[in-house]
């Protein structure tokens, strides 16, 4: 099964796995044990597969999520479909997480996969599994920045990303055809002078934090972005663009302002610019705007890099938050931050709710829970 998981990343799922004892790993699969399921095995890939009502990267998960269970079963000699299997398996993830082993979170996404798939395949879901809720509820609405966390953050990512790509612009060649771990840039900042490989990708990685303040796009819709049109910025137009949201099945609109504002400052725009200019000299011919490069190719930015830049910034800077802990960029923060402060400025939940691609209830809801804790 071949499964979209990134903006342009694939993986290939293996289903003749299942057919083996233990679920193998591809390369292991001549020496496995062979479990004589393959009715079963094939009915739940023509489901899955012919399953339209999921995205890919849910089915992804569905496959992972039923490999834990599919084991769970084997090592208990229980039958993949069957109503003490369901029960077993419920009683497993409580038990884990009365212990510690495991994250109430993740028990309860891995019941609800198996719960799904099994509600594709008809099967009596509400009879085989309880109808109780079986994990505590644990809300964790996204906290905004504090101004003086938005302070550190910024006065962080604005000269990084500023120096990287001013040595970038001088010799792209360069950087684009270096390898992996070779250095191609110094950056200076804190008093410290450190040595950067992959400074494209980690430049596109500053500049995707840095749209996130400035548009509170959340990730998918922001790593969707495209090259605009750089008229409207000589002509000081407000810039935005749709970008469709698959998981909501509807077009959500990307607007740049100030964090708490739909004011558009100059800095923006010349980030905004200085971003553009670096996304055409590394590919002009994509229509996307973030890019990771490595070795003279280049490929849309995925969640990994991003994960990979925000170590690099921990790992270098050491930025810490008012309590002392270490500080992240995430796009989710700069977004509550952000409709949290134009809320309070201007009390229009509605005009809030539009500028963040939500409808006012959910809005309502999410400001609602922040408030309570």
């Amino acid at each position: 099964m071949k499964l979209k998981v990134g903006i342009a990343k694939y993986q290939y799922f293996d289903f003749n796995r299942y057919r083996y004892f233990n679920v193998p790993i591809k390369s292991a699969l001549a020496k496995a044990h062979f479990a004589n399921r393959d009715e079963i095995v094939i009915r739940w890939f023509r489901v899955l597969n012919n399953s339209h009502d999921q995205s890919d990267n849910t089915k992804h998960g569905y496959v992972n999520d039923v490999a834990k269970y599919v084991r769970f079963a084997d090592l208990h000699k229980l039958q993949l479909e069957s109503k003490e299997t369901a029960s077993r398996w419920e009683q497993n993830l409580i038990e884990k997480v009365r212990l510690g082993a495991m994250h109430v979170n993740t028990a309860r996404k891995l019941n609800s996969s198996i719960k799904c798939l099994f509600k594709l395949l008809d099967l009596p879901v509400k009879k085989w599994f309880s109808s109780r809720g079986l994990f505590r509820s644990e809300v964790n609405p996204t906290e905004g920045y504090s101004d003086k966390e938005l302070k550190t953050l910024l006065r962080l990512l604005h000269p990084l990303f500023r120096q990287l790509h001013r040595q970038i612009m001088e010799a792209p060649e360069v950087h684009i055809n270096a390898q992996p771990r070779e250095h191609t840039a110094i950056v200076n900042l804190q008093g410290k002078k450190i040595e950067v490989a992959g400074a494209l990708t980690k430049c596109f990685g500053l500049g995707y934090f840095l749209m996130s303040y400035y548009t509170w796009g959340n990730m998918t819709t922001l790593l969707k972005m495209k090259k605009f049109n750089e008229e409207n910025l000589s002509k000081g137009l407000v810039y935005s663009q749709s970008v469709f949201k698959s998981r909501a099945n509807k077009y959500v609109t990307i607007s740049i302002g100030d964090n708490n504002t739909q004011h558009i400052p100059k800095h923006a725009l010349l980030f905004i610019e200085k971003l553009l200019q670096l996304s055409r000299v590394v590919n002009s011919n994509d229509d996307h705007l973030f890019f990771q490069v490595s070795r003279g190719k280049t490929a849309p930015v995925e969640p990994s890099h991003l994960r990979s830049v925000t170590n690099w910034l921990l790992e270098c800077f050491n930025p810490l938050d008012e309590r002392n802990q270490p500080l992240r960029p995430l796009a989710k923060r700069f977004r509550a931050s952000g409709s949290a402060r134009y809320l309070d400025i201007t009390g229009d939940t509605v005009g809030t709710a539009f500028l963040m691609g939500n409808t006012p209830p959910n809005l309502k809801s999410s400001l609602y829970q922040r408030q309570s804790d």
